[in-house]
């Protein structure tokens, strides 16, 4: 037995599924752009001599992850 315009109803599924996702790693994204900003901003405030360190430490990582979550 099959449904009148089914495969009409999963082609639109899939497409707001497609979309949605799309979304999902959009907002993915920005989440961890600004976690890295507001890291690096924090991070270099702390820091004597900027130029000399290694850009991405161990503990910026760790605020990193802070951030996003």
């Amino acid at each position: 037995m099959s449904v009148p315009g089914g495969t009409n109803l999963l082609s639109r599924i899939e497409a707001a599924h497609r979309q949605t996702r799309a979304h999902l790693e959009r907002i993915e994204r920005q989440i961890s752009a600004r976690a890295e900003r507001m890291t690096t901003t924090a991070k270099a405030k702390a820091r004597r001599h900027p130029g000399r360190e290694p850009r991405w430490t161990r503990s910026d990582e760790a605020m990193f992850r802070a951030c996003i979550d």
